[in-house]
């Protein structure tokens, strides 16, 4: 996987460890606005210079990253990163050396097409595609939309990944959760409580 990916991780705490090295993250928050107008803040940071470096030198993907898709990708660390705490503080030591984190994984043969993050445990993948949406009333049709688009990745990669491996999906579809500098308390709630459900979807389908 590892070949494959922009960012790879040996394990959840090595992704903590790298996201707490950029200044911007420290206070990055899920914050509605246009993406570029979020994303000005961004530029010239180190995580620009990282990103735009990584781009270049792994030479998988069709073009440059975008300052909208730099913003898109630090709202989705944060809920990994939520992810990541509750694999820390409930997986075994054992369980948790076994598990790898790919960003921005190209699946093999498909026109460089990414998966957001891949999750792996032993010989067990699961597939997660993130967006944000501004209401409730958006979360199933576009939960319904990326579900669609990790199955397309799913019967791409079964191509390569065989039997007995296991590919499992999970769409995320957060939500704003500041409207400024006044957190969104039910959007807020929404979120963590989707990524207590993730959780509990890789301690049932990934694990075992």
């Amino acid at each position: 996987m590892k070949g494959n990916t922009l960012l790879h991780f040996d394990n959840p705490i090595k992704f903590l460890e790298y996201i707490k090295q950029f200044e911007i993250y420290d206070d990055w928050k899920i914050n509605n606005g246009l993406m570029n107008d979020r994303g000005y803040k961004i530029a010239g940071s180190d995580f620009f210079v990282e990103v735009r470096r990584l781009f270049e030198l792994k030479e998988i993907f069709r073009k440059k990253v975008s300052i909208a898709e730099m913003t898109t990708w630090l709202d989705s660390f944060v809920h990994l990163e939520r992810l990541c705490n509750l694999m820390i503080a409930n997986f075994t030591q054992e369980q948790l050396s076994n598990i790898e984190i790919g960003i921005e994984y190209v699946v093999k043969m498909s026109k460089k097409s990414r998966v957001d993050v891949v999750i792996k445990y032993m010989n067990k993948y699961c597939l997660f595609e993130f967006s944000t949406v501004k209401g409730f009333n958006k979360l199933k049709t576009t939960y319904d939309k990326k579900r669609i688009e990790l199955m397309i990745y799913k019967d791409m990669m079964s191509n390569y990944i065989e039997y007995p491996s296991k590919i499992i999906c999970y769409p995320f579809i957060g939500l704003y959760e500041y409207q400024g500098d006044q957190r969104q308390e039910k959007f807020y709630r929404n979120n963590i409580n989707n990524i207590s459900y993730a959780y509990e979807y890789l301690r049932k389908f990934l694990l075992k």
